[in-house]
């Protein structure tokens, strides 16, 4: 068997010898391959390179003159093809450099490369880094193709651009950054805290993908401890308007009132925000369910008389005496079910309604119920 194998490997060698012979330098090439590859899994069967090199130095060789031939016609393009064939005929099956080949793709790689760089350097400065970014990757491109990750000149080149735009992005994230927190402090007090908000949350973000820079995010960290207040507040704000999309009326009463608490004891006014009272809040939302809810709250916290002002809002709101008529005697049933409760004074509160007393009919027909039952026991 291993003279087999050994006679197929010499009758692959033979072929490519005939390849170059030929001029069929690229299908002698190809072979090379197939040749290494045959060789390396029956290395055991096939302890002997034979001429394997000299062929390989051949298909070298060839590639290389075509390329000097190519160049000296100006066909630039195609002779540095050519040369980067022969570089990896060479870094593949030779195992010595050829200085002649590494210069003259230094020659063609070198000046181009820093060309590149001097372009990205000002595309830097002029704050255009996605152009840098881009002339950077074709010059690490070239770099590899052309096989110069050991020529000190360009190492040299890119690292200081490398170094420049790393400076230089981290100079613009540190002003953003900067920007951010004026632009935080100004919407703060200006009543808007959801912008500022997102200042503050986009500082976070420019520190958090672009740890490579040094970032100084003391001044941010201060101006959240400072204005805390009022981004919790407004956080509340925002919760309370959740409930209010989602009808849940009854919470969002609740949550707003203890907004207005907040808003006083912190004094949210002097930041330019303005909470009106809930009533005006009521108005405001024109929702009828909100308005009834209201008065359904009021009736819960046994203050029958700042419920009775709700429903002077719903009938505001053009709601049909029909369609407040539940919320009418559940008020009037719980308020003349109380101990201290005044007839007098609820009419006298019927009354200052004026000609509009007739839509409050079911009210006053509850709240009169437990007299005309007493008149007629009598």
């Amino acid at each position: 068997q291993k003279t087999v194998r050994k006679n197929i490997y010499v009758e692959k060698l033979k072929l490519i010898s005939k390849q170059i012979d030929d001029g069929n330098i690229l299908r002698a090439n190809e072979l090379l391959a197939e040749a290494k590859k045959y060789r390396e899994s029956n290395k055991e069967l096939i302890p002997d390179k034979g001429n394997f090199t000299d062929l390989a130095y051949s298909v070298f060789l060839e590639y290389l003159q075509k390329g000097e031939i190519l160049l000296d016609r100006d066909n630039v393009d195609m002779a540095y093809d050519n040369l980067l064939k022969a570089k990896k005929v060479q870094s593949d099956y030779l195992e010595y450099q050829v200085d002649k080949l590494d210069e003259l793709l230094q020659s063609y790689a070198q000046p181009k490369i820093l060309e590149l760089c001097e372009q990205a350097r000002l595309e830097t400065w002029a704050k255009r880094n996605q152009n840098a970014q881009t002339l950077l990757d074709s010059a690490l491109a070239i770099q590899k193709t052309y096989k110069q990750q050991n020529n000190p000149v360009v190492n040299k080149a890119i690292n200081d651009l490398v170094s420049k735009m790393q400076s230089r992005h981290c100079m613009e994230a540190k002003f953003k950054i900067s920007e951010n927190n004026k632009s935080f402090v100004a919407n703060i007090q200006s009543g808007e805290f959801d912008k500022a908000y997102q200042n503050i949350k986009q500082s976070y973000e420019i520190s958090d993908s672009n740890n490579d820079c040094t970032l100084d995010m003391h001044i941010a960290d201060s101006l959240i401890s400072q204005y805390s207040y009022a981004l919790d507040f407004k956080q509340a704000y925002n919760h309370m308007k959740s409930k209010l999309f989602e009808k849940g009326y009854y919470d969002a009463i609740e949550e707003y009132l203890n907004l207005r608490q907040y808003y006083f004891q912190y004094k949210i006014d002097e930041l330019n925000f303005n909470l009106a009272s809930l009533d005006e809040f009521v108005r405001q939302q024109n929702l009828t369910s909100l308005s009834i809810s209201s008065v359904e709250y009021f009736i819960h916290k046994k203050q029958y008389q700042l419920a009775f002002e709700y429903l002077k809002i719903v009938k505001s709101q053009g709601v049909e005496a029909r369609g407040a008529k539940d919320v009418q005697i559940k008020l009037a049933e719980a308020w003349r079910n109380t101990a201290d409760f005044d007839k007098d004074q609820v009419n006298e509160m019927l009354n200052d309604v004026g000609d509009e007393k007739d839509w409050y009919k079911y009210f006053k027909r509850e709240i009169n119920r437990k007299y005309i039952l007493f008149l007629k026991n009598y």
